[in-house]
């Protein structure tokens, strides 16, 4: 079973990014796998941008995080470790997108905000199978840079990191 089979059950599930669809694009012979994504409007870093230093106002960080440990809480239930959090892996959406032209200010009602967490493209299972060199560098964990076993709690250090 997939995580997505879990929708109507965990209210977590609304914190990682919902796979619509999948087809392939065939070039020259090759087939390549796509998947097409629920739209998303930023991801954490462009999202942070619309703030003065890219400082985003503490009521609103502590609600981002607390949706990202919702999310992390999810697909660690499930075994899955995201192995590549950061960021730009964090996606964002101020309101529903077709209504919204504005874009988030300090009076943003974090109500209104989606976080979801996306790009599972290099996920390990939680099975202990010696996996390791991986996360994006600035957000690598001591366990991956040391070669062991990298289990869920390299998904809270690179939150951490973030």
């Amino acid at each position: 079973k997939s995580l997505h089979d879990y929708d109507h059950i965990d209210k977590r599930r609304e914190c990682v990014v919902k796979l619509l669809g999948e087809f392939k694009l065939t070039r020259s012979r090759i087939a390549q796998p796509c998947l097409v994504l629920e739209y998303m409007q930023w991801n954490l870093s462009m999202f942070a941008e619309f703030y003065e230093n890219n400082v985003i106002p503490l009521d609103i960080l502590k609600y981002i995080i607390r949706e990202i440990l919702r999310g992390l809480e999810y697909i660690h239930f499930f075994g899955v470790v995201h192995a590549d959090l950061k960021p730009e892996n964090v996606l964002i959406s101020a309101c529903n997108p077709k209504n919204c032209s504005e874009c988030p200010d300090r009076k943003t009602k974090c109500s209104k905000l989606h976080v979801k967490i996306a790009d599972f493209a290099n996920y390990i299972g939680t099975s202990g199978n010696g996996t390791y060199l991986i996360q994006t560098r600035p957000y690598r964990s001591l366990e991956s840079i040391l070669g062991c076993d990298c289990e869920r709690p390299v998904d809270i250090w690179s939150l951490a990191c973030m």
